[in-house]
C-alpha cells in the first residue's frame, strides 16, 4: 500500500519542521544542514550541548537567534533540530549498518497526539518494537510503504536487507521534559 506525502494547514508547526526538515530531506544530515540553514536557522556547538555518547556528529540548530535570548532564555515557541548519526551495533546491537537521524524537538505538546499526525500524514499504524510505537516505512516517490513486516527479520539479515532496499523508523520520543519526532535512515555501514 503506498500513500502520498500532503501536509495540512490544520498540523502544529513543529510538525510541519519535521516534515520539511526530517522527512522531506529522507533524514540525510548533510540535506538536513542545507534545509535547515536555508531556513534561516541558527547552528548551536552540539557537542557542548548534547550528552549521547550513541550520537555521532551530532548538529544542534535554532530557529532563533542566540544573541536576541534574554535574562529569561529563548523563547518557549523556539523550535530546534538535532541530526546525527550511530553505528547499528552501538545503538540496536545490529553490526554492518548505520543510522542517520532527524530529531524535532517539540514543546507544549501531547505525545499521543503527535503520533497520531504521525499516522495520519504516513497512512498506517505503527508497529510495537521492545515496547516502542516505531513506523518503518520506505518512500514510493512522494509517498510511504508500510515496511511492518521487516520488524521481525533476523538481525543479521539487515544488513543484506538495507542494501536492498532504503528502509525508514519514525516515532515520537519522550525522555523527562523533552519530546521529540524522529525520523531515521537505517543505512549500510560501507
Amino acid at each position: 500500500m503506498v500513500f502520498t506525502v500532503s501536509a495540512s494547514d490544520a498540523v502544529a508547526e513543529p510538525f510541519d519542521q519535521f516534515v520539511d526538515f526530517c522527512v522531506s530531506t529522507n533524514a540525510e544530515r548533510e540535506v538536513v544542514a542545507g534545509a535547515v540553514k536555508g531556513a534561516g536557522w541558527f547552528s548551536l556547538p552540539a557537542e557542548e550541548i548534547l550528552d549521547d555518547d550513541d550520537l555521532l556528529d551530532p548538529a544542534l540548530y535554532i530557529s532563533e537567534d542566540p544573541a536576541s535570548f534574554t535574562d529569561k532564555g529563548p523563547p518557549a515557541d523556539m523550535g530546534m533540530v538535532m541530526t546525527g548519526w550511530g553505528a547499528g551495533e552501538d545503538i540496536f546491537d545490529i553490526p554492518g549498518v548505520k543510522m542517520d537521524a532527524c530529531v524535532v524537538v517539540v514543546s507544549n505538546e501531547n505525545a499521543d497526539g503527535l503520533r497520531q499526525r504521525l499516522r495520519d500524514f504516513l497512512g498506517f499504524d505503527s508497529t510495537d518494537m521492545d515496547g516502542e510505537e516505531l513506523w518503518i516505512f520506505s518512500r514510493q516517490g512522494d509517498g510511504f510503504r508500510s515496511e511492518y513486516e521487516d520488524a521481525d527479520v533476523d538481525d543479521a539479515l539487515v544488513p543484506d536487507l538495507v542494501r536492498r532496499k532504503k528502509l525508514y523508523v519514525a516515532g515520537v520520543v519522550v525522555e523527562d521534559d523533552f519530546v521529540g519526532l524522529i525520523m531515521a535512515a537505517l543505512r549500510p555501514s560501507e
